[in-house]
């Protein structure tokens, strides 16, 4: 299969660079690099999010060793299959 085909998430990879031709593409989408450094509108959103979350995390302890990964709300990748979501995260 051609590599520029390729959808499967192969996990993180340090130092990536876009070709030139993709990032062309994607700044005649989505405009250039802003001249000047700006607050993004979800800032406080994620930040009240994740106040939000940790408040209502369940107070009784799980005997799951691995319960921990779901207070924190980053993830890796997110697939949805016939109508069942599956969100991956690392260890």
């Amino acid at each position: 299969m051609d590599e520029n085909c390729d959808y499967i998430f192969k996990g993180y990879t340090p130092n990536f660079t876009l070709q030139e031709d993709d990032i062309r593409a994607i700044q005649a989408l989505y405009g250039g690099k802003p001249s000047k450094s700006f607050s993004s509108p979800l800032s406080n959103s994620i930040e009240t999010y994740q106040a939000v979350s940790k408040q209502m995390a369940p107070s009784v302890k799980s005997s799951n060793k691995n319960s921990a990964l779901c207070l924190d709300p980053q993830f890796d990748a997110i697939i949805t299959i016939d109508d069942d979501t599956y969100i991956f995260k690392g260890i």
